[in-house]
């Protein structure tokens, strides 16, 4: 699919193209991408309104970095007339539209930081499709049944449908207009990232091998993460979650609900985790004691704080961030001669470490 641009316009291309790239470059030499083959490749450069070659290239087996020269050209198409491409990266901001013809050997297809506005990929095998930074704004990867990743971060997507994508492995939606996602047919996840969209809901229970849930500044006000056990970094930060459960997520390391209501969470049946963040919260009580991995923790600016266990026993590994909790007065830790010595600006002046019990 070429986007805004019409065959009437561009002249007669190749029928049997296996790619096409239109590129409006006319500044001199420059980088159009990366191109591996699993054969000799041809390549012609053509006028796109005339269809006049300008140039042609066979390129050998293996990785090719492709560099164009088109001074003094206005709309000029970067035609793959024969080759079996495998993966094919391209760079240059240039590029208008692509369109890909029949190419079962391409597997890897990155145009992200390009300016096309629509891509057809039917005829492919893709495992990689990257197109984030670019102007699309829908595409269609049903057909698209081997796609292990799909990128469309920063694009105008609002919509996408990934039921066919079974081996899906990565999507990353994060600054786009979806506002709505169905990911229950894609049990190999492992990396789902929707942040700064308008996501209200979300249901990852058929997503067993999921580890990296990044879905802060969104509207979602509840998850379960029950059937997640493979979860390492689950960030809901800047959402409406007001609480969580993650007793079952054994292999948490990374746990962002900070700028939340979040008024409570345990977290003594996760000894991996390492950065927990609850500053700006809602939250009364903390206790980290099961958590000897953890090197930071923060809790600033929790104005109903009134509780702090920090006896992990391994607190020389461990930052804290204590200040602006106008009702924490006592910090429960390992040491107190060590944290007065290194954490004494960590804390309100009002709050004071102990290692023996805090009053009620």
């Amino acid at each position: 699919m070429l986007g805004t641009f019409n065959n009437t316009l561009l002249g007669q291309v190749p029928s049997d193209s296996l790619l096409e790239l239109v590129t409006n470059s006319s500044s001199g030499a420059f980088s159009l991408g990366t191109f591996i083959s699993l054969d000799p490749i041809t390549y012609e450069v053509r006028d796109a309104t005339t269809s006049a070659l300008i140039s042609t290239a066979t390129l050998p087996t293996g990785t090719n970095a492709i560099t164009l020269d088109l001074t003094g050209q206005s709309l000029t198409r970067f035609i793959v007339t024969s080759g079996a491409l495998s993966i094919v990266t391209v760079t240059s901001p240039s590029i208008l539209s692509a369109n890909i013809g029949v190419q079962p050997s391409l597997l890897e297809l990155d145009l992200s930081g390009t300016s096309i506005t629509s891509i057809d990929v039917s005829d492919t095998n893709l495992q990689l499709l990257y197109l984030f930074d670019t102007n699309i704004t829908s595409v269609d990867v049903s057909t698209s049944t081997n796609l292990q990743r799909l990128s469309l971060y920063r694009t105008g997507i609002t919509s996408i449908d990934v039921s066919t994508n079974t081996n899906l492995l990565l999507l990353l939606l994060n600054n786009t207009g979806i506002t709505s996602i169905d990911v229950s047919n894609n049990p190999l996840l492992t990396h789902l990232y929707l942040y700064s969209t308008s996501i209200t809901s979300l249901d990852v229970s058929n997503n067993t091998k999921l580890s990296y849930l990044f879905t802060m500044s969104t509207a979602i006000a509840s998850i379960d993460v029950s059937t997640n056990v493979n979860m390492r970094q689950l960030l809901l930060d800047h959402t409406n979650i007001t609480s969580v459960d993650v007793s079952n997520n054994i292999n948490m390391k990374q746990l962002l609900l900070d700028h939340t209501s979040i008024a409570s969470v345990d977290v003594s049946n996760n000894p991996a985790l390492t950065h927990l963040l609850l500053h700006f919260t809602n939250i009364a009580s903390v206790d980290v004691s099961s958590n000897p991995a953890l090197v930071s923790i923060r809790l600033d600016s929790s104005q109903l704080l009134t509780s702090v266990t920090l006896t992990n026993g391994n607190n020389t590994a461990l930052t804290p961030s204590l200040v602006n909790c106008p009702l924490l007065t006592c910090i429960l830790v390992d040491n107190k001669i060590y944290s007065d010595t290194n954490w004494s600006s960590f804390k309100d002046a009002i709050a004071v470490y102990s290692d023996t019990t805090c009053p009620p």
